[in-house]
């Protein structure tokens, strides 16, 4: 079941490679990172790092890997889509923190 941030659809412009200038919502591009297996995230791949990062930010480490990622904008700010597994099939958490790991723009856990 979506969560209720996730319903409302929060508005992400892909800014990685390739570009794109058409916004889409945090579900479709998670689904986009996870279906061409992108792990464009930087340091963040380590997973001490990407842990560190989250919880900086003010949000729980991960339950899971990280799956996929790349840099995005949310609204004006630009920050990395994690797309991160959660240990139930068919359910991932995308989260989105800012570039300096201060602060979450998005945290969404998406599907079953």
């Amino acid at each position: 079941m979506l969560t209720v941030a996730a319903a409302a659809l929060v508005a992400v412009v892909l800014t990685g490679p390739p570009p794109s200038s058409t916004p889409a919502d945090l579900t479709s591009a998670a689904g986009r990172v996870l279906a061409e297996r992108t792990r464009d995230v930087g340091a963040l791949a380590d997973p001490a790092t990407l842990a560190s990062c989250l919880v900086r930010a003010g949000v729980p480490a991960p339950d899971g890997p990280l799956l996929a990622g790349r840099p995005v904008r949310v609204g004006v700010t630009e920050g990395t889509l994690l797309v991160i597994g959660t240990g139930i099939r068919g359910r991932v958490r995308a989260v989105v923190p800012t570039l300096d790991c201060t602060s979450v723009l998005a945290d969404l856990v998406l599907g079953g």
